[in-house]
Parts: structure tokens; C-alpha cells; sequence
């Protein structure tokens, strides 16, 4: 048997894989909004948000439809609260500073 002639392809339209990419979306959404309430490990969520738009944007065509939209708005909602978050945390650190150097001018 000749191996030159050996043609080797990913198989994505398997059965067993059809609603894979909304699979993934929905568990990275449901990561993302998790992790995007806590204070330090929200960081993670940023990646996770931005994967799970992404895995539902390429699942749209397939099965398991449901995971994927629902991983995307929970993606996007994610990344909402970590803006929100860190919006206010810098006006809350520019507030502090202002405040703190008017208690020290003379």
C-alpha cells in the first residue's frame, strides 16, 4: 500500500461532532460570566467571553443551536461586566487620588 497516496482530513460533519462548537460555547459562556463576577480571577473571563462568541458564531450553522446563542450572550454579557468593572475601578482610583491629594495641599 502506497502511504504517498493516504489522504488525511479532519472529519468535522461526523455525527458525533455536529453541535460540538455550541457545546463550547455555551460551557466558555457560562465560564466567562462566572469568572466575570469575581474580583482577581476575573481576568480570566476575557479570553473565555471572546471564545465563546466565537464558538457560537462557527456552531451557528449546526445542532445544539440553543448552547450556541446562549454561550454568545452570555459571552457578551461577560465582557459588558468586566468593562463595567473595570470602569469603575479606575474612576474609583482617580477619585481616591483626587481626594487624597486635597487632604495633604496646605
Amino acid at each position: 500500500m502506497d502511504n504517498k497516496n493516504k489522504e488525511y482530513r479532519l472529519v468535522i460533519d461526523s455525527p458525533a461532532r455536529q453541535g460540538l462548537m455550541n457545546m463550547l460555547s455555551g460551557i466558555t459562556g457560562v465560564l466567562s460570566l462566572s469568572f466575570s463576577i469575581l474580583p482577581i480571577v476575573g481576568l480570566v473571563s476575557l479570553p473565555t467571553a471572546v471564545m465563546a462568541i466565537v464558538f457560537g458564531f462557527l456552531g451557528k450553522d449546526q445542532e445544539l443551536r440553543k448552547f450556541g446563542v446562549a454561550g454568545m450572550i452570555m459571552g457578551a454579557s461577560a465582557l459588558v461586566v468586566q468593562i463595567l468593572f473595570v470602569l469603575l475601578a479606575v474612576l474609583g482610583t482617580l477619585g481616591l487620588f483626587s481626594r487624597m491629594a486635597g487632604m495633604f495641599s496646605l
